[in-house]
C-alpha cells in the first residue's frame, strides 16, 4: 500500500501482538502501527514496549467483565 499512498502517513492497527510483528510492519513501510485496545487497561504499555520492558501484548478471554455484545477477549 505504501507504494500507491505516498502523500500520507500509513497508520495499521488490529492483530498486532509482538514487538517483532509490529516492527516488521515498519520495515515494510507503515508509518504507524495502532494500539488501542491496550490502552484500556495498561495506558503506559506504549512505554514498556518502547524501553523493551514489553515485547508482546497477551490476549485473555474475559467474557464476564464485558458488556452484551461486546467481543470477549481483552487485551492486557
Amino acid at each position: 500500500m505504501k507504494k500507491e499512498i505516498k502523500q500520507i502517513p500509513l497508520i495499521v492497527t488490529g492483530g498486532f501482538r509482538t514487538v517483532d510483528g509490529m516492527n516488521s510492519a515498519l520495515n515494510q513501510g507503515a508509518d504507524i502501527i495502532g494500539l488501542g485496545r491496550p490502552f484500556c487497561t495498561e495506558p503506559d504499555f506504549p512505554k514498556k514496549l518502547l524501553s523493551g520492558e514489553a515485547k508482546e501484548i497477551l490476549v485473555k478471554e474475559c467474557p464476564e467483565k464485558l458488556p452484551k455484545g461486546v467481543p470477549n477477549i481483552i487485551w492486557y
